[in-house]
C-alpha cells in the first residue's frame, strides 16, 4: 500500500466535491462523474470535453483550477448542450430546458409524483 500512495504523489485526492456528491480520485474522472445522479457516460463524456479535461486522467491529479472548470461545466451543461442531452426538457412549471443534478433528482421526482396524484 505504501507504494502505491508514493505512485499517486503528495497531492493526490482520493475524494473530489462536485455537485453535492463524492467523486471517487482512484477512478478516471470521466468514470467517476458517474456517481453524481443525474450524470451519465455520455453526460460526464460531455462535461468533460467542455472542461477541456481528459476523460482518462484521475480523477485525484486535477488541480484546483480544473475542478473548478468540471464544476462550472456541470452548472452550465443545460445552456452548452443542445436541447436533446439535458435530462429536463420543457419543465412544466419553467418551460425551460434544465439538466438536473444530485438532490435535485429526487426533490424533481418527488414534486412530479405529487403533481400527478393531486
Amino acid at each position: 500500500m505504501p507504494e502505491e500512495d508514493t505512485e499517486l504523489g503528495d497531492d493526490f485526492a482520493y475524494i473530489l466535491r462536485m455537485a453535492d456528491s463524492d467523486v471517487d480520485g482512484l477512478r478516471p474522472i470521466a468514470i467517476g462523474l458517474t456517481s453524481i445522479r443525474g450524470v451519465g457516460m455520455r453526460t460526464s463524456q460531455q462535461i468533460c470535453r467542455l472542461a477541456g479535461i481528459n476523460g482518462k486522467t484521475l480523477g485525484g491529479h486535477l488541480s484546483e483550477e480544473e475542478q473548478d472548470s468540471l464544476r462550472s461545466a456541470i452548472d452550465d451543461y443545460a445552456t452548452t448542450v443542445p436541447w436533446w442531452l439535458v435530462n429536463r426538457q420543457r419543465d412544466l412549471g419553467t418551460n425551460e430546458d434544465a439538466h438536473i443534478v444530485a438532490m435535485e433528482v429526487k426533490m424533481t421526482r418527488d414534486d412530479d409524483i405529487s403533481r400527478m396524484a393531486g
